[in-house]
Order: structure tokens, then sequence, then C-alpha cells
């Protein structure tokens, strides 16, 4: 099924596809780039979503290196927070293979109309990236922190 959403996040997708090594451009329509449900997890290892291969919801790539790319827009207003938050761009550096937990090998940066593409995380709170946090989002925002401090000091313990 196609909306206006679904629309939306593949022109982003589409805007950004010069940039990336894309090895398969799937747009929203085709499942092939995540052929199979996907499970994914918060940094407790607590399940946090399931990926169908048909969620018409995001625009998906491949790339080269078998990263697989999920684009999602909130449409074409941006106002869905101060930065004037568009939608996400989510990475699965390792693509379908596990172990698909946030803040480990997917990674999450917010599409602003404000700040362009920033790593979610910068300027949020710490609850969501903190190994000591039960938080249904938690992982979602270290993306910030594994880009400040070269390493995944969050899995041993609480970011500062």
């Amino acid at each position: 099924p196609t909306n206006k959403l679904n629309e939306q996040s593949d022109i982003i997708l589409q805007k950004i596809i010069p940039y990336l090594n894309i090895q398969r451009n799937c747009s929203y329509t085709d499942n092939s780039c995540a052929p199979e449900n996907i499970i994914y997890t918060t940094l407790n290892k607590d399940i946090i979503w399931t990926e169908p291969p048909s969620n018409p919801r995001y625009a998906r790539a491949i790339l080269r290196d078998g990263t697989l790319v999920f684009i999602f827009s909130y449409g074409s207003t941006c106002s869905f927070d101060d930065d004037g938050l568009c939608g996400y761009l989510r990475v699965d550096l390792n693509g379908v293979k596990k172990p698909n937990r946030v803040g480990v090998d997917v990674f999450d940066f917010k599409i602003t109309s404000k700040k362009g593409l920033i790593p979610n995380g910068y300027g949020d709170s710490k609850k969501h990236c903190n190994i000591l946090s039960d938080n249904i989002y938690n992982g979602t925002a270290c993306t910030y922190y594994i880009l400040r401090d070269g390493k995944m000091n969050y899995l041993r313990k609480e970011v500062q």
C-alpha cells in the first residue's frame, strides 16, 4: 500500500542514493532488501520491534558492503520537534545478520530541516543509551556516543 509517508520516505532515499555505494534500491515496494522478519533488540537485549520484509513504512536499500539502510519520513512538514525532525535514517551495519541490537550494529540518525542529518542521541537525555536502563528505546541514542567516543564505552558503563 502507498501513502504520503511512503512517498516521502522514498523521496529522501532517492536524494541520498547518489552519495551511497548502493547494491540494491528497494524503495518501499521491493521486499528483497529484508527477506525475512528481523527481530531487533534494545541495548539490554529486550525485543524492541520486529521488521517484516513487507513493511511499507520504510524506503530501504542495501549497500555493497551489506549494510541495510532504512529511511522513515514523518512527512514534508518537518515539525515533529525543535530541530525540525523530518524522519530517521537507520543503518543495520551487517544487514540481516545478528545481533540486530540497537547501539551495537543498528544506529539511527535524525533527518532534520534545521540541522540536517544528526546522530540520534545528540542533545538527548542519556536514558536511551544506558546499559543500566530498561527503557524501551534504550540503545537508540547510542549513535551520538559512539561517534563522540570512537568506541562502545556504553556497553560497560553508564555514559557521561
